[in-house]
């Protein structure tokens, strides 16, 4: 499996009312390279927290899709 399809995979097995990860957390378990080749290719995307700091992963449409796919 490769890392984009592990991360994706991580994102998306979560309840989806609690779908996301910190920046900083996936950074400790994946390559920065990783992480910047699936938000190149619009599997996942960056949202940002309500009124503060920080980022948070979460899958696209076309993650999602790739996911249901497996």
């Amino acid at each position: 499996m490769t890392l984009k399809k592990k991360l994706l995979n991580e994102l998306c097995e979560m309840p989806e009312h609690l779908r996301g990860i910190s920046k900083e957390i996936l950074l400790n378990r994946y390559e920065k390279k990783v992480i910047e080749q699936a938000l190149n290719e619009k599997i996942i995307k960056i949202r940002k927290w309500h009124d503060g700091p920080g980022e948070i992963i979460i899958p696209t449409i076309k993650g999602l899709n790739i996911y249901k796919k497996k």
